[in-house]
């Protein structure tokens, strides 16, 4: 099975349909859902991790994708946003599901493991996973070519439940996870497909 190089593709739909559709549940306006509560609490709490990609303090201030479709949304219903980061990467799920924020922001993948634990939006972003790999080595061109390397995965990420897919053929293949992903001599030969 090949490996697919690296393509983003972005599917942007109307502001935060998403984030709409996760808090509201469909009820009457006088019902009670979680939409009407974050409105009687006056705040809305996103959870999400610190990331370039999603979430992060700039000079001037916090900024981010995630981060901006959080505001806005807080700023539509006119409620106060909290943003709140996650230790780890695996931490986010876990504390979704336990009602520790109202909803995440934090670019997560939708898998059918984790769509038994919470639910999710409609997705606005297609990516196509990626294997980086140090640049004095020769880029693997298929599973396969993984299979004896050292592999770092961060913890309850999608790509975890990728490689555990590919473990049924591959028995051989492993890996170790980390807590966080630091990068180091790391080579990303990415091609738009």
């Amino acid at each position: 099975m090949p490996l697919k190089r690296g393509s983003t593709r972005q599917r942007l739909p109307a502001l935060l349909v998403a984030a709409a559709w996760l808090l509201g549940s469909g009820c009457d306006p006088a019902d009670d859902n979680k939409l009407n509560a974050v409105k009687r609490a006056g705040e809305l709490v996103v959870l999400t991790r610190n990331s370039p990609t999603t979430y992060y303090e700039g000079p001037d201030g916090p900024t981010g994708f995630e981060y901006d479709l959080a505001r806005a949304f807080a700023d539509r219903l006119g409620v106060i946003l909290h943003m709140k980061t996650a230790d780890r990467f695996s931490d986010i799920l876990p504390m979704i599901a336990r009602g520790q924020a109202d909803f995440a922001a934090a670019g997560l993948t939708v898998t059918a493991l984790r769509a038994e634990q919470v639910r999710f939006t409609p997705h606005y972003q297609n990516i196509r996973q990626q294997v980086i790999h140090h640049a004095k080595t020769s880029r693997p061109a298929d599973v396969k070519d993984l299979v004896g390397r050292h592999i770092e995965i961060v913890a309850g990420s999608s790509y975890l439940e990728r490689l555990e897919q590919f473990r049924t053929q591959y028995p051989q293949l492993t890996w170790m996870t980390v807590a966080t992903w630091k990068p180091r001599n790391y080579c990303c030969r990415c091609r738009r497909g």
